[in-house]
């Protein structure tokens, strides 16, 4: 009797373990909101990239943004260093013209739909930022920080060499609100407006660092628009 119970008991235990993967496998494949998305990203004027995102629920998104930073965008982040006061040469706007041209940028995003229905959804993310490195004299340096030549540490540049390899590298936060709007069954538009704020920065070499990180953390707070249009796997 105890071995005919056991083997009842086993033998609805594998039967309810088959019912649960073939639901777990059917709710993967049918569920309308687990996707893989892929886009084509713009945020002016912060980056040009590719967007990898993952709809984890109904209400949640995970995504990998992966960019680079055009010559339009780098352009307007030197007007908007002029409408801040800055009072660089020109050799000095060509070198931080250069450095963002030759940037690099990678968030990571998270998306919430309060409404999914309706494609509204509110991000929160992280941005690395890597400038691309570019040779800088001392004479730029002086202007982009006059501080820096009258310390120990620029003393020590202008002693040692006239010209340093400058690289940037920030890390960011950003917010926004935003629409997601399904075409058809696979391709999605989105559009997304926010706030991007650098909070620290590091820099090669050592004695210019505290000079940038204060630059750029006094500098970067700015607003940005993203639009995007993607294909998403069922």
């Amino acid at each position: 009797m105890k071995l005919k119970i056991a083997f009842m008991l086993s033998l609805f235990f594998i039967c309810n373990q088959k019912v649960e993967a073939s639901y777990c496998c059917s709710s993967w494949k049918f569920n309308h909101w687990n996707q893989l998305g892929i886009s084509a990203t713009t945020y002016y004027p912060l980056s040009t990239g590719i967007l990898f995102d993952y709809d984890i629920n109904r209400s949640f998104n995970i995504g990998l943004d992966v960019g680079y930073m055009p010559f339009l965008y780098t352009n307007s982040m030197n007007q908007a260093a002029a409408l801040f006061g800055s009072n660089w040469d020109q050799k000095t706007q060509d070198t931080i013209q250069k450095s963002l041209d030759s940037s690099m940028s990678i968030s990571l995003l998270f998306k919430f739909f309060p409404l999914r229905a309706n494609g509204l959804f509110v991000s929160a993310g992280y941005t690395f930022l890597g400038f691309g490195g570019d040779f800088i004299g001392v004479d730029t340096l002086s202007l982009m920080f006059p501080n820096l030549i009258e310390s120990p540490e620029g003393q020590n540049l202008i002693l040692t060499q006239s010209e340093v390899l400058l690289e940037t590298y920030s890390h960011n936060v950003r917010g926004s609100i935003g629409y997601r709007y399904f075409i058809n069954k696979n391709i999605a538009l989105s559009g997304e407006l926010g706030v991007f704020k650098t909070i620290k920065v590091h820099g090669n070499p050592d004695e210019v660092e505290p000079y940038i990180n204060d630059l750029f953390v006094d500098l970067l707070t700015i607003p940005f628009a993203g639009i995007g249009i993607g294909y998403y796997f069922k």
